[in-house]
């Protein structure tokens, strides 16, 4: 019942306004017919043990390789990069197969400490070669976990000295961390934690990168039984967001507008007095910043502020003797251009301080 404020879930819409990223197109081929368009998009490294001093390497004929932690944000793996050292004379037959795997089985019951169990991801085996080499896988579309092991499986060669493959080790990961050990897994199937005693430690040189997803979404809606609204955004970190409230499609009114400091945030409604139903919709903002510039004062005993900022925000200036107590001089929608803004200065018993703030707005929530 709208009246009386007894309002169901239903009673909350969530629309979501496209927003429309730059697209770099890069043409590739030999003629109009073979033309084919290839999208690229911003990345993230989300673990990086590259630059990391190589200390030795290690070779087996069983698969074998790395826990590893993620770091940064994302997890749309799209690239895939490791080093190893080829010992062998070249017949043609000698070939790798990269998998990745959850770390998930806990059939030995210590919490913390589960083996690789679920497969993720297998490449198709491909050609190795002598020397030291680093291979890129660059064909993955795959959204992994916090933690995963990659493993390495070397075909075609016997193991023995001059006719071996091997893994490097490098240390410390710069993005992400790993533990000082290894898994390996036996001819049974069974996959064992290896050490070295730190001599050298058991990190094995490897990148992964993921795309960086620059979508903003309302992930998250409910009616709180104050009878308030609370929402989860996501979108990527950094990012101004603008979050926009209807209640008729037609008109919309800014609510919220900030940087997202982390990948997701909560919000709880400060306007108990907006009717419902309510439509809300959420898109990345566009990169203006809010100037304020001034005050200049007047000979009529009047200051005169100027303002700027994202066109289309409703804005309150307001104004302060003490940072404590604030009142509002003027309420404003930015547009275009350069807005001017009056006080009188001669009703303040002091000097006087000015801020600005999103005429309507939530309060931050935890996520």
């Amino acid at each position: 019942m709208i009246g009386k404020r007894t309002l169901a879930l239903s009673s909350l819409d969530i629309r979501v306004r496209p927003h429309w990223f730059l697209l770099f197109l890069a043409f590739v081929g030999v003629s109009p017919d073979t033309i084919r368009a290839q999208q690229l998009f911003p990345t993230e490294v989300i673990y990086d043990n590259s630059t990391g001093v190589s200390t030795s390497r290690h070779s087996s004929t069983r698969p074998y390789g790395d826990e590893i932690i993620f770091g940064g944000t994302f997890r749309e793996l799209i690239i895939f990069q490791f080093e190893y050292f080829g010992e062998f004379v070249a017949q043609g037959d000698e070939t790798c197969t990269i998998r990745f795997y959850l770390n998930d089985d806990d059939s030995e019951g210590r919490a913390g400490f589960e083996k690789p169990g679920t497969l993720l991801y297998e490449s198709d085996p491909f050609p190795i070669f002598p020397d030291f080499n680093t291979v890129s896988l660059t064909d993955l579309d795959l959204t992994v976990p916090e933690r995963i092991t990659w493993t390495a499986d070397f075909d075609g060669l016997t193991g023995l000295g001059g006719d071996r493959a091997g893994l490097l080790f490098r240390d410390p990961p710069t993005v992400g961390k790993s533990f000082d050990d290894i898994w390996k897994q036996r001819s049974t199937g069974f996959w064992a934690a290896t050490r070295f005693n730190a001599d050298p430690v058991a990190n094995f040189a490897a990148r992964f990168i993921s795309k960086v997803d620059l979508s903003v979404s309302i992930t998250e809606a409910s009616i709180l039984p104050s009878g308030d609204t609370r929402i989860v955004i996501q979108g990527p970190p950094g990012q101004k967001v603008l979050v926009e409230m209807s209640h008729d499609l037609e008109t919309w009114s800014p609510i919220f507008f900030s940087k997202l400091e982390s990948r997701l945030i909560g919000l709880t409604d400060i306007r108990p007095d907006i009717p419902f139903p309510r439509f809300l919709r959420t898109s990345l903002a566009q990169d203006k910043e809010i100037i304020v510039s001034g005050p200049r004062f007047r000979d009529d005993g009047f200051v005169e502020l100027t303002a700027s900022g994202p066109s289309g925000l409703r804005f309150k200036l307001q104004s302060t003797t003490d940072l404590e107590n604030w009142s509002d001089v003027a309420e404003f929608t930015f547009s275009t251009r350069e807005i001017s803004i009056l006080d009188n200065q001669t009703e303040a018993n002091g000097p006087k301080l000015y801020r600005i703030i999103l005429a309507d707005k939530f309060e931050p929530a935890g996520p």
